[in-house]
């Protein structure tokens, strides 16, 4: 069975390492380790046997949220104190009978809500899903009813890798539509937009979804961002290989409707290759200038194969940005191991 994620660089199984570098305590440098995270700037393992953890995020409070799966279903614990030891709530909610859920992202509503987005499914028939819980890790039942929905592209394997909400505080998930069950399949991206209450948005394309195909057997969205103006950014992987071979970085940028905004790139559409096998694993908005920067690595499948971290900065209009290390594209060798951003 695949597993979709919203980074390779998250472990399955139920190890996860934190680290977060900030400039803001007194007298630390840009890059310095923060002490504010679990007391020492460094996260500890989450050892909970049987709950695989697939994103982390932290709550308007600042406290550590972690998201993932545990006995097939959606699993959410707040966590806090020296290395993020203590589980101060947990909360689970069972997406359905005979079937198995992965939350791959987490995200935290302007109102404190918290929503958790992936899939669920069952005998190689698997759907978007998406589960909101209240502040207090409680499940949200003013969200479509039951605190879950779910969507299906009509095809064999649905799945959301990112999550945004907006300041109006509807949801953006993000992934891919696969038309087959293997992992070597024929995917498209795939993008829903929920209102508040849990319904699709019919004002976004229609209908509330929106897929993309490049031409190619593989083309997966792993990361979403929301402009000031509305505006939505998707990023991902595009290939013409069943087995990943030739994958380039990709964004599309959609008008808030989700058409797609012809502004950007001539056509709605930017790719960067790096001339390896690399996707797009992340996807964010200079504040200053709007500059789009993306990161990721090289991958085959679903595994980091590359050595580098690859970034790539272009312009607000989709143009090479040559201000960012000559051409736009910097690659971060990492010596004796594996990496991806």
């Amino acid at each position: 069975m695949k597993t979709y994620r919203t980074g390779f660089s998250l472990l399955a199984g139920f190890v996860c390492s934190i680290c977060i570098l900030t400039a803001t305590p007194a007298r630390a440098l840009p890059g310095d380790l923060d002490p504010g995270l679990g007391g020492f700037g460094v996260g500890g393992r989450i050892q909970d046997a049987g709950f695989d953890v697939f994103a982390v995020t932290l709550d308007l409070q600042g406290r550590l949220l972690v998201a993932g799966r545990r006995d097939g279903t959606f699993h959410l614990q707040r966590r806090s104190g020296p290395r993020f030891l203590t589980v101060e709530d947990a909360g689970t909610i069972i997406l359905g009978i005979q079937t198995s859920a992965v939350a791959n992202a987490v995200a935290v509503a302007p109102d404190g809500k918290i929503v958790l987005a992936g899939y669920v499914g069952y005998d190689f028939d698997y759907d978007i899903a998406v589960a909101r819980f209240n502040d207090d890790l409680s499940p949200d039942e003013t969200f479509a009813g039951d605190s879950t929905a779910n969507v299906d592209f009509d095809d064999d394997f649905d799945g959301a890798n990112a999550v945004a909400i907006q300041d109006d505080l509807k949801i953006v998930v993000v992934g891919s539509a696969d038309i087959t069950s293997v992992i070597v399949g024929d995917a498209d991206w795939a993008a829903v937009r929920f209102n508040e209450n849990g319904t699709l948005d019919s004002s976004f394309n229609d209908d509330g979804k929106w897929s993309f195909d490049a031409d190619h057997e593989n083309d997966r969205a792993h990361a979403v961002a929301i402009q000031d103006d509305g505006k939505i950014l998707i990023a991902g992987s595009i290939g013409p290989d069943q087995f990943f071979d030739n994958q380039d970085f990709a964004v599309v940028r959609l008008n808030a409707n989700g058409s797609y905004d012809n502004s950007f790139g001539g056509d709605g559409r930017v790719d960067v290759a790096f001339g390896g096998e690399e996707g797009a694993l992340g996807v964010a908005i200079d504040p200053v200038n709007g500059s789009v920067v993306l990161a990721g690595g090289g991958f085959s499948g679903y595994a980091p194969v590359s050595e580098d971290i690859k970034v790539a900065r272009l312009l607000s209009n989709g143009g090479v940005d040559n201000s960012f290390d000559g051409d736009g594209k910097l690659i971060l060798p990492i010596d004796g191991g594996t990496a991806t951003a």
